[in-house]
């Protein structure tokens, strides 16, 4: 039987457990803190990777800057000082989704007996890689390979919205606001299933990492680096995980 290792069992780690699964494999998971994962902020599944999952509806809003007159993803770039061709450039008005919490809680429900209380560290990758036919890793690359060169750039974040901010700009719908206007230190605030959160440039209490993503071969041919950690790479969806699995098995 094909002998599957999961490192990381976030919702990436999860569906990448999942796919592994429904292909017949035996699936072992790692995690450093089984069942600890609770997804906050703009948070939602682009595919129910055949999962039963309730839908959810999220409303895209942008406010440019008038003052400026080039397009409103450059000026989002220019805002935080990442690439041009950001998610602005084609954001859709509306976004067909599926419920990240309700997949979560199912999925550690079906593989809670298979995961192990474990941080992985960088001297056990070789033997995992010789004791099993993949090794799937989700947690930040630079953890698992130290010698890689992961930048990012840091952002901060609280649980609220904004000041000024009025739920009546959006009644009760799941909406998504982003803000280019360089008069605000606020740059995205969303509202998921009733959870307010809002992405600045210098206040919050919690601290946000937009991957860089790092000239890097990968030296293991049965090594699945997957997620945006895995990979370190901005624009990863979580649901990709589970079909990158699916497409190697």
């Amino acid at each position: 039987m094909t002998k599957v290792c999961v490192i990381g069992a976030g919702i990436a780690g999860l569906l990448a457990a999942l796919a592994a699964d429904e292909a017949g494999a035996e699936v072992t998971l790692f995690d450093q803190l089984p069942g600890k994962a609770t997804p906050v902020g703009l948070h939602y599944l682009h595919d129910p990777c055949g999962l039963d999952l309730e839908p959810v509806v999220v409303y895209n809003i942008v406010l440019a800057d008038d003052s400026d007159k080039s397009e409103p993803h450059l000026q989002y770039a220019k805002k935080l000082n990442i690439p041009g061709d950001n998610s602005l450039k084609d954001l859709p008005l509306r976004v067909d989704g599926w419920n990240l919490q309700q997949a979560y809680n199912l999925l550690w429900e079906r593989f809670k007996d298979r995961c192990e209380e474990h941080t992985v560290e960088p001297k056990q990758l070789k033997s995992l890689v010789k004791g099993y036919n993949m090794v799937v890793s989700t947690i930040p690359l630079q953890r698992l390979i130290p010698g890689v060169s992961c930048f990012g750039r840091e952002f901060k974040a609280y649980l609220g919205r904004p000041p000024g901010m009025s739920r009546a700009l959006y009644g009760n719908n799941n909406v998504v606001v982003y803000n280019t206007d360089m008069d605000y230190d606020w740059y995205r605030y969303s509202c998921i299933n009733g959870l307010e959160w809002t992405e600045g440039l210098v206040k919050g209490d919690h601290s946000i990492i937009k991957p860089i993503e790092p000239e890097f071969k990968n030296p293991y041919p049965n090594l699945l680096l997957t997620g945006r950690w895995g990979k370190w790479k901005r624009g990863v969806l979580a649901h990709e995980s589970y079909y990158e699995v699916k497409q190697r098995l």
